[in-house]
Formats: C-alpha cells, sequence, structure tokens
C-alpha cells in the first residue's frame, strides 16, 4: 500500500505531500486543478520514462518520492536481487528530474537503474488508465491469472520441476551428440592438453617456495653475512664481547654484592630472563642460515626455469598453479564423458522418455484443471461485466493447446471479448473505449481479487462516458475490491466519490501570477461541499446539497 506520496515542482504542483489511508480513497476537484499530474508523477517513480517536460517553469529539478508498505515476498527477493536494503516492509522510491535532463532514481536510499525499479514497482501498484498498457492486457499474463484463480500453485510446482528435469536432460543428450570426427578432435586435444599439465608434475604451492628460495640464493652473502654477525653479538665471540657473557658478568659481579644492593634478587632474575631471550633469538637468526649443496649460480639457473616453465603453463590454463590443476580435472571429466559418452546417452534416453512421461502427465493433470477452472471464470467475469452495464459483453478465457511441452505445461491461455451483439471476439488489449475497458479490468480485478498480489490499484477517470446509475455501480466493486487491496482513484462521479472511505480535494490557486497546485483530505462537510460541486457545477442550491448529503449518507452505508 502507498503510505505517503510527495511531489516538488512537478507541473502546476509545487510541493504536495498526500497520505493515503487503506481502503478505498478518491481524488477529486475540477479539470486542470492536477488531478492527472499525481497520476503522472506516480508512473514517473514505477519507472515511466522521466521527461524534463514535467519540471515546474523556471525551477532547476523536480523530486517524487513514495513510501510503500508491503509483505510481498516477490518485493522483498527483487530488492535482494539488486542488493538493496530489505529488512522491514517499506520501500522508499526517490525520483529526480534536473533541467538538463539527467535524472536520478533510489530505492531505500540506493542509487538503481530504471529497469531495477520497474522490476520492483510492477509487484507494488498497478495503474489502470484508458491508455495504460498494464499486466491483465499481456496475453502472456492470463495463464498465470487463471492458475492462481484456479488454486493450481502446488500443482504447478510440481509439474515445474519435472519440465525442468525433462529439460536438463535434453541439454545434456544434445551437447553429447556431435559427430565422430569432432569427437575424436575433442579426445586429442584434451590428451595433449592433460599430458602437457601432468609432465610438469605441478605441486600446490611450489611457485612461491621457488620465489622464496630464488630470493634467498640472490641474497645469499648478505644473509649469511648478517646472521653470523647477530650471533656473534648476541651469543658467541671469539674476543668475548658477546652479549649473553656481558650479563654473566653483570649478574657474578651483582650476585657478588647482593647483600648491599637493594632488589638484587628481582634485578638478577631480571638479567637471567633477558639473557634467555637473547640466546634465543640468537640461535633462531642462526637457523635462517643459508645451506645450499651445489654451486649457487647453477640453482638459480634451475630455478628460473622452473619458473618459466610453470608461467608458461599458466598463460594456457590458469593464472596460479592451483587454477592450472583445476582446469586439468575439469579436462580429466570433459576427457571420460567422451569416452562414456556411448553407455551414457544409451541411460540418459531412456532417463528423457521416462522424465518426458512423468512431465506431460503432469502437464494434463493441469490442463484438465485449467479447463474446469476457465468455465467458472469467465462466468463470474460475465456475471461482474453485466452488474456494471454491460449485459451485451462476452468473456471467454481461450485455452490454446500445446503441441511441446512449456514451462507452462501444454497450454496457452488468452482472455478474449466482445463487448457488443454480432461482434467477434478479441483480445482484451484490441479493446477500443477506454470506459469499456476500465470496467472489464475492474470486473476481473473483482474476480481475480486473491489471484494478484500487487497491493495497490490505481483506477483514473475510471467512470469516463459512464452514466450516473453505472458509476454508483462501480463505486460499489471498488470499495469492495478495496477489502483486498488499496485503491485510489481518480474521479468525476459524485456516485464513485461518495462511497470511498478517504477523499482528497485536488484544487489550485494564483499567487503572484504563478498557479500552485493543493491537496485537502475533507472532513465531511467538505466531502458533501465537494460532491455538490460535481454534481451541480458553479450554481450549488440547497437541493444540490441535500442531493450530495444523500449519497453520502447512501455510500457510507454500502
Amino acid at each position: 500500500m502507498l503510505l505517503a506520496l510527495h511531489i516538488e515542482n512537478i507541473a502546476v504542483i509545487k510541493e504536495l505531500d498526500i497520505d493515503f489511508s487503506a481502503g478505498f480513497n478518491v481524488l477529486t476537484g475540477e479539470t486542470g486543478a492536477g488531478k492527472s499530474i499525481i497520476i503522472d508523477s506516480i508512473n514517473l517513480i514505477m519507472g515511466a520514462r522521466a521527461d524534463k517536460e514535467f519540471i515546474r517553469a523556471g525551477e532547476e529539478k523536480a523530486i517524487v518520492s513514495a513510501v510503500f508498505v508491503q509483505n510481498d515476498q516477490r518485493v522483498h527477493e527483487q530488492l535482494q536481487a539488486y542488493g538493496l536494503p530489505h529488512d522491514t516492509d517499506e520501500v522508499m522510491i526517490y525520483k529526480e528530474l534536473c533541467s538538463d535532463g539527467r535524472t536520478m532514481t533510489k530505492v531505500n536510499g540506493r542509487t538503481v537503474s530504471v529497469s531495477a525499479l520497474r522490476e520492483i514497482a510492477k509487484h507494488l501498484v498497478t495503474i489502470h488508465g484508458q491508455h495504460d498498457n498494464q499486466s491483465l492486457l499481456k496475453s502472456e499474463t492470463h495463464i498465470l491469472y487463471l492458475d492462481a484463480f484456479a488454486g493450481l500453485q502446488a500443482q504447478k510446482e510440481e509439474y515445474k520441476k519435472a519440465y525442468e528435469q525433462y529439460v536438463a536432460i535434453k541439454e545434456r543428450i544434445q551437447k553429447s551428440r556431435i559427430d565422430e570426427q569432432e569427437k575424436q578432435r575433442q579426445i586429442d586435444l584434451l590428451r595433449y592438453q592433460l599430458t602437457d599439465i601432468d609432465a610438469a608434475k605441478l605441486k600446490a604451492g611450489e611457485e612461491e617456495a621457488l620465489t622464496e628460495t630464488k630470493k634467498k640464493i640472490k641474497d645469499l652473502d648478505k644473509i649469511n653475512r648478517s646472521t653470523a654477525i647477530v650471533f656473534k653479538a648476541l651469543y658467541e665471540n671469539d674476543k668475548g664481547a658477546a652479549a649473553v657473557l656481558l650479563i654473566d658478568k653483570a649478574v657474578a659481579a651483582l650476585t657478588a654484592i647482593e647483600s648491599h644492593i637493594d632488589n638484587s634478587g628481582e634485578l638478577i632474575e631480571a638479567l637471567t630472563e633477558i639473557r634467555a631471550t637473547i640466546e634465543e633469538i640468537a640461535y633462531k637468526v642462526q637457523a635462517q642460515t643459508v645451506s645450499i649443496t651445489g654451486d649457487p649460480e647453477t640453482m638459480l639457473t634451475k630455478i628460473e626455469s622452473r619458473l618459466a616453465h610453470i608461467e608458461k603453463l599458466q598463460k594456457k590454463y590458469g593464472t596460479t598453479i592451483e587454477e592450472v590443476l583445476a582446469y586439468r580435472a575439469s579436462l580429466q571429466q570433459q576427457l571420460d564423458d567422451l569416452l562414456d559418452a556411448e553407455e551414457k546417452n544409451e541411460a540418459l534416453e531412456k532417463a528423457l522418455c521416462a522424465a518426458h512421461d512423468e512431465a506431460f502427465r503432469l502437464a494434463k493433470a493441469l490442463s484438465l484443471n485449467r479447463a474446469k477452472a476457465a468455465k467458472t471464470l469467465q462466468e463470474n467475469i460475465m456475471n461482474e461485466l453485466a452488474y456494471l452495464e454491460m449485459n451485451k459483453a462476452r468473456f471467454e478465457t481461450a485455452i490454446h493447446p500445446k503441441e511441446e511441452l512449456g514451462p507452462d505445461g501444454l497450454d496457452e491461455v488468452e482472455f478474449l471479448i466482445a463487448t457488443n451483439i454480432g461482434e467477434g471476439m478479441h483480445p482484451l488489449s484490441k479493446i477500443a473505449s477506454g470506459g469499456e475497458l476500465s470496467r472489464i479490468m475492474l470486473g476481473i480485478k473483482c474476480v481475480l481479487a486473491s489471484a494478484d498480489a500487487v497491493s495497490l490499484l490505481i483506477f483514473d477517470e475510471i467512470d469516463t462516458g459512464i452514466s450516473g446509475r453505472t458509476s454508483l455501480k462501480i463505486g460499489h466493486k471498488l470499495k469492495q475490491l478495496a477489502k483486498d487491496y488499496q485503491v485510489i482513484c481518480v474521479t468525476h462521479s459524485a456516485q464513485i466519490a461518495s462511497v470511498a472511505q478517504a477523499h482528497y480535494l485536488i484544487s489550485k490557486e494564483e499567487k503572484e501570477g504563478r498557479v500552485y497546485g493543493q491537496v485537502k483530505q475533507l472532513d465531511e462537510a467538505g466531502r458533501t461541499e465537494e460532491i455538490a460541486r460535481i454534481i451541480g457545477g458553479a450554481s450549488i442550491t440547497p437541493a444540490v446539497l441535500a442531493t450530495a448529503q444523500e449519497l453520502l449518507k447512501q455510500g457510507s452505508l454500502e
């Protein structure tokens, strides 16, 4: 549901904030007050094309932001897929348009692409306007609506697993079906590469060890001289000046006079510990003395040759020895697969037949349940259309069988409509009348309420070209729909406005030669006055006010 909408510098709107309610919300106002701007703004945060012409004259940028609250798992999955925060049920969308053509889009505080925004927003809101191409107009979505209406989710999941297994086996067989010459060429190449790698007898960590040994040999004299100096200075020196010997003398001298020295015991103990530490350091450094067998130059030549060979293999098979060895394992697997292909293919062919039979069985069961549900669905929708004063309309849930298994089974589903007697059935997208399309969408939505997880439905001027009696029925249906959705409706109909649960007046005023759009949620008195304006126009008589009051009274009882 849409909690809050903020609009800044869009057309006549300087700054506008709307806090929407749950249930059925209506927006009314005089022509040109800015109702369409609000719908355009919501379209922007859904990923519609951002035209700099939207920006209010004289301003550098325009901003639209919205806060949605939802618990749809699909939204959480989309947020997670795009690396966006999703630890709460709130989704915050921010869109900024600049006069130089630049745009910025953020979801939950992080910048996203327009395509990512569209993927997320399509699970949050659906706008039904006279020229919108919403999901119900796309025939590829009709099978999803039918399956949801029929409650086939568990059955479809079972089929999906069987179908995916069938496709996986089929792909494995196709990959293995190569001609014998190509197969032999691949075998020869794989064997050459394996021999090339195996001949080197690579070991993990070898390159690092060789590099370290090479460095030590190059610094052999320097290392050995320095370690000898450290050892002599600390522990063993022909001249008797080693650190441990000097400490020994100090300890002996201190011991001789310890009765005259305060804390002499502690001092002697400290010197003894220092001597032990120095001795340990001396031997550790001495252990680092490099000892080699043979000529150092010869050893360097061998190491450099080995490293060059390793580098050559890495250029062909991987950037590290570990990657080369991993690649070697994949080569061996490919070779084994080719050598065993004939035997494996025979087993795969049997597995393919079994997988196809199982998927086909499940697909036929799906088709049978779809056929049963299709009749009920079209009857329910026909009843809704009749209630909405489309008595002559015919609706059909057409199921077209397919020869091959597909992700949805053996069926293609398409919703067809004929709005007048004598007309042929046509896809929903071919309906010319915006008013008819809006009513058809409303009727379908009422039937499919439990099958659509989108939490917000917006109807833009659904009452266009419709009489008062039909408008009242549409209002009742919208209110019924609001039990399952949040509904926002832009309307010029007093009948529709009278049954809403929250009523917002969009108006404009002129200040210092500029027009400013504004919004106000109406109380009961305000609703009465606005509905009277819709009924009577500029002339609001006591009779018109009485009619408005009666409409509101009746609307509150529905």
